[in-house]
């Protein structure tokens, strides 16, 4: 008999990182809650973040270095009561048609995305901030666009 493996759907966070090798891509960087753990925080997940930007655009944060509302986001949540949705907060900040299917993946909602339980939804608590924004495009050299990213240059 063969074992069928299934993974539980998870609540947590994400951030869409910018690719430098695929100029207006992002990546999507995703921590999943642990159960019964206190929600994860965005603020503590960007110390990877930020890690990884810096390596990736090959630059100091400087300024942008606690612009943690800079680039796109978004999180995941329970459903509240039975047969609820879960819920995909996000500030609309980027073509989120493109990245669906790498948020349901990274989260197991798959299969509940297919019954109709997951809802997407833009929350003002997501959309980056415009101070963090314009420090983050500054730093990387890069705009935020309605369809992904561009290069700029450097200020």
């Amino acid at each position: 008999m063969k074992k069928i493996s299934y993974d539980h759907p998870a609540a947590g966070i994400f951030y869409l990182i910018p690719n430098p090798t695929k100029v207006g891509k992002y990546t999507v960087h995703s921590e999943l809650q642990e159960e019964g753990a206190d929600p994860v925080a965005h603020l503590f997940l960007f110390d990877k973040v930020r890690k990884i930007l810096e390596i990736r655009f090959k630059t100091d944060l400087g300024s942008a270095y606690d612009a943690y509302m800079g680039i796109p986001r978004g999180r995941i949540e329970e459903p509240s009561g039975k047969g609820g949705e879960w819920i995909i907060a996000h500030g609309g900040d980027f073509p989120l048609n493109e990245y669906k299917s790498d948020i349901l993946s990274d989260f197991s909602l798959n299969d509940a995305s297919a019954i109709g339980k997951v809802k997407f939804e833009i929350e003002a608590h997501e959309k980056m901030s415009p101070k963090d924004k314009k420090s983050m495009e500054e730093e990387l050299g890069i705009e935020y666009t309605a369809t992904g990213w561009k290069k700029r240059g450097k200020k």
